[in-house]
């Protein structure tokens, strides 16, 4: 069997006669993945080809596997394997069956066989609301909204030469965040963080509301941290989209809300460690007091926003992997 993609999305395939649609099909995120016979022949592949299919790989079904990994981490470990397909933390690779079986549960990944009629993961489309009501709170906030400020911010964070969780260069640009949420009249706070025997740290930003003992939490996040995969530890690694621009987004809803009058308490936090195995945000929510816990509202994480990633429109991934549990 050989794997290739299509170019529509899954609702477009439901509708459409296609010659490859008995084949089976495995749905990874906004596109179709089509199990084929790995001896095509000319006219099979012009058919292929004039129903908006790519073909991909011509490796046997049995080397086909599906990795999900923390940040980069199976990538940045194992350089050698081929990738046919990447959505990010998802990976379609290339590998033999024992060679996988040895990899298997060895780091911050999961790995296993692709499995033929499966969902990997499922992207939502954002409602479209029938009437949208008019908030005047929202709406002033978003006057305040600056992209000079956004754009001055993007290039500052993006100045320094790595922000690799545990170099000089990180703590350089922890202190510049931390300075910009105190100049807003924020407290901060550094929270130490282990990543793996070395030391980083995430910084929060917080503001109390008036709301009395009913007070809820709303939390902004994003990581500050950021990699080169191919060069190490201190190889460039300015990381403009993965995540100056989550962090510069975080900055700038601190700034909105810095002078409003809320009910609730806002609390902003960048983390450090996570592409190396999202060590800044599971050490954060394990410290969590129950209190704090309970008083959760809503969390907005922001990652990679400068982007679409891929999709032609907006979406979330969202859903479970199957019988995959990451590390």
């Amino acid at each position: 069997m050989a794997l290739a993609l299509s170019r529509l999305s899954p609702a477009a395939w439901s509708s459409r006669a296609t010659p490859v649609g008995a084949n089976p099909l495995i749905q990874f995120g906004d596109s179709l993945l089509i199990l084929t016979n790995a001896s095509l022949r000319p006219s099979a592949a012009s058919r292929l080809m004039q129903n908006d299919v790519e073909l991909l790989s011509e490796a046997p079904a049995c080397r086909l596997h599906l990795v999900v990994q923390v940040g980069r981490r199976f990538e940045s470990e194992y350089p050698e394997v081929p990738v046919v397909l990447s959505k990010g933390r998802y990976l379609i690779v290339d590998l033999d069956p024992e060679h996988a079986r040895a990899l298997s549960g060895r780091g911050c990944y999961a790995l296993r066989p692709l499995t033929a009629g499966e969902t990997i993961f499922e992207v939502r489309r954002p409602r479209v609301a029938a009437r949208v009501e008019r908030v005047p709170a929202i709406e002033a906030a978003l006057t305040r909204i600056s992209r000079p400020r956004l754009e001055a911010r993007l290039q500052r964070l993006a100045g320094f030469p790595t922000r690799y969780s545990t170099s000089d260069s990180f703590m350089g640009a922890l202190a510049w965040v931390r300075a910009e949420f105190g100049q807003m009249g924020y407290d901060t706070t550094l929270q130490r963080i282990d990543v793996a025997g070395a030391t980083s740290h995430n910084v929060i930003a917080e503001r109390r509301g008036n709301g009395g003992n009913a007070r809820r939490l709303f939390i902004a996040t994003a990581h500050l941290d950021s990699v080169n995969s191919d060069g190490g530890p201190t190889a460039s690694a300015p990381g403009v989209d993965d995540n100056a621009s989550g962090c510069v987004g975080v900055l700038e809803l601190a700034a909105v809300f810095a002078e409003a009058d809320l009910e609730n308490d806002a609390r902003f936090i960048l983390f450090g460690g996570e592409e190396q195995g999202l060590f800044g945000s599971r050490q954060y929510v394990e410290g969590l007091s129950v209190d704090d816990r309970r008083r959760i509202a809503q969390v907005v994480n922001m990652d990679m926003i400068a982007t679409v990633n891929g999709t032609p429109r907006p979406s979330v991934p969202s859903g479970r992997i199957g019988p995959v549990e990451t590390a």
